[in-house]
């Protein structure tokens, strides 16, 4: 876990705290930022397939999107 939230942290260092913070206390938040980490790593193990690969990008762009709602929310 700790990695992960290293290289979301890393990506959005602006929110670094926050990061930390939420998926500390938010299982949700948590799991979206797993998930984003295991579609990072099946997409790169698509690469040699294009339209395979272009799957993982839709799904990393709505965990993102998740992800971004998550760090929203928790703010307001």
């Amino acid at each position: 876990m700790e990695s992960l939230l290293r290289k979301l942290v890393e990506r959005h260092p602006e929110k670094g705290p926050e990061i930390i913070r939420l998926a500390g206390k938010d299982s949700d938040f948590l799991s979206v930022c797993e998930e984003i980490c295991m579609a990072e790593k099946a997409r790169g193990r698509w690469e040699q397939f294009p339209a395979r690969a272009r799957e993982y990008e839709e799904i990393l762009k709505d965990l993102h999107h998740e992800f971004w709602m998550h760090l929203q929310r928790s703010t307001e």
